[in-house]
């Protein structure tokens, strides 16, 4: 026992010493995109709520990771625009998910002692719209070169689909770019850049694999077949991803959420079925073929689909369980999941693509 805990207090104080090295340009890269959401700030409707998202890393090989990384450089963000919003006499009011959780908690905590000689479902109702975003502030960080620079870039403000602006357009912010100028710096930056993913390595593999074939494109399907704009999802509401082949092919389709620790596996999409056909021709098809899926609880952050498509079949075996509600649940384990990669590996990656969703998951 002894070991273990040290071993969680050395990593601990390797972290904490690697922030501390790279904080001077986590802090000059927020103040300079917070200069730049604030000049979009002032036209926008005066007393505005505005949620800030994490700034999610992109690479060449996936997309909307959350590091470590990403937490400190939007911790550091919605301080720093907090401080700006004061300083422009700005009345927009910026909410960041973990104090709203920790302010609505606390809150609870009081229900009964409430102030007095008020009426307490109005006195509810008020607080919950206070704390119900307008606005949604998104954006990624990009490395760029080997840590040479980091980049926010593809910063929008959206506007809530719940709020009173939903019919709004989201507003684009100028990226911004920080300079790493010491090896100490780098060198830092590379020890917090890592994914707080919980998969296994095995379960990477298979979301990190990319093909070199361009076989398809997709989009994906509301049940009332609308496309949904942003990838945003309703948790409990049925969806349906179309997929349009450029030619025959074998298609699959994964999810997994690599942040719920309750949910360390990939499962299947499609096929959902042991020995089910998964041969397309060429065209536009629903995967699963005239099925839906439905996003489950938690009600919020990102969940992805990892969709392949290849030119010859790949086998591929999964294993059934029914959850706590009753639902099956085809899951691969580690060996199904090194199979698949094997056969992908050995028939070639010029046979396969490979592409994916990024879903941000919500509650109606």
């Amino acid at each position: 026992m002894r070991k273990i805990i040290f071993i969680v207090l050395f990593f601990s104080m390797i972290l904490n010493y690697s922030i501390a090295g790279s904080q001077v340009v986590i802090d000059d890269l927020a103040k300079t995109m917070a200069k730049n959401v604030v000049k979009k700030m002032k036209k926008m409707p005066e007393g505005s709520k505005i949620a800030i998202t994490f700034f999610l890393y992109e690479d060449d090989f996936s997309d909307t990771i959350k590091t470590y990384l990403s937490i400190k450089l939007s911790k550091s963000f919605a301080q720093e625009i907090r401080l700006q919003v004061q300083s422009s006499k700005l009345t927009h009011k910026i909410l960041f998910p973990n104090e709203l959780d920790n302010e609505l908690y606390e809150s609870m905590q009081s229900i009964y002692t409430i102030p007095d000689n008020v009426d307490e479902a109005e006195y509810w109702k008020t607080f919950l719209d206070n704390q119900t975003p307008d606005y949604y502030l998104v954006g990624k960080y990009q490395i760029i070169g080997d840590y040479e620079s980091v980049q926010l870039k593809n910063v929008q403000l959206i506007p809530s689909p719940y709020g009173k602006y939903l019919n709004e357009q989201p507003l684009a912010v100028t990226n911004a770019i920080q300079l790493i100028k010491t090896d100490e710096d780098k060198e830092s930056l590379k020890k917090i850049n890592q994914s707080l993913s919980t998969l296994s390595q095995t379960y990477q593999n298979l979301i990190d694999f990319t093909g070199s074939a361009d076989l398809f494109s997709f989009k994906l399907l509301d049940e009332n077949s609308k496309t949904v704009s942003n990838s945003k999802i309703t948790v409990n509401e049925e969806y349906q991803i179309s997929v349009t082949l450029k030619e025959d092919a074998y298609m699959y389709a994964f999810f997994y959420d690599p942040m719920d620790k309750s949910f360390q596996y990939i499962s299947m999409i499609f096929p959902y079925q042991n020995g089910q056909d998964t041969y397309f021709k060429a065209g536009t098809h629903s995967v699963p073929p005239g099925n839906y899926f439905t996003a489950d609880p938690p009600a919020e952050g990102q969940v992805f689909i990892k969709l392949i498509a290849s030119k010859s079949k790949l086998a591929l075996t999964s294993i059934d369980e029914v959850d706590s509600e009753g639902y099956i649940i085809s899951k691969l384990n580690d060996k199904n999941c090194t199979d698949f990669i094997t056969k992908m590996n050995t028939l070639g990656k010029d046979k396969i693509s490979a592409q994916q969703i990024t879903l941000l998951r919500t509650e109606d």
